[in-house]
């Protein structure tokens, strides 16, 4: 009787938790809808960690949701050659822990891949693609020396994809020395 009240409380308690995070992200005029029907990996509990992380590093929501297709699938577990891990293949480099594991917990995986992101963007000075070569090589790669093109285009092709068709789209980026911002501003139709 006590097991059974207890797996009761807990599918409560992660039904209460998985419904809050889909409110939040319904609340906030986002488009979760659209991009959960694209990406069969697209869940709230994902969808609300990218929000969080674009929100807070001032990137794009699309852009994240491309590198994550392309760099895992959206397989949390994913595992490169390189030792590159979880949604976003961060490196163990970046995961500021002795554990490199760390990077297949979904927020810090979101919030180590977010960051990186947005120093490749400030590197490049706003350019989504510059920003996707750096993601992929490396901030300190140069530009002659990169040789996968395949990997910018396969990204930056589904990124300007979901912007067209998203209702809120970016429009402006504006730069100066010490940071970039991307504004957000509402089409009609």
């Amino acid at each position: 009787m006590k097991v059974a009240f207890i797996f009761l409380a807990y599918k409560l308690l992660t039904v209460a938790i998985d419904c809050s995070i889909y409110s939040y992200s319904v609340r906030c005029g986002t488009n979760y809808d659209q991009l959960s029907s694209y990406y069969k990996w697209m869940t709230p509990k994902i969808y609300y960690y990218i929000k969080k992380n674009c929100k807070q590093y001032q990137i794009p929501e699309e852009l994240v949701c491309s590198i994550v297709q392309h760099e895992s699938g959206g397989n949390q577990y994913a595992l490169s050659s390189k030792g590159a891990r979880g949604y976003m293949q961060v490196l163990t480099v970046h995961a500021w822990s002795k554990d490199p594991d760390i990077l297949y917990i979904c927020e810090i995986n979101f919030q180590r891949g977010a960051w990186y992101l947005s120093r490749c963007l400030k590197k490049s000075g706003g350019n989504i693609q510059e920003a996707c070569r750096y993601y992929n090589a490396g901030l300190r790669n140069k530009w002659s020396d990169y040789k996968n093109w395949k990997y910018v285009k396969r990204i930056y092709r589904d990124y300007t994809f979901l912007i067209s068709n998203s209702e809120v789209s970016p429009k402006i980026i504006l730069k100066n020395d010490s940071y970039f911002c991307i504004f957000y501003e509402s089409e009609s139709i």
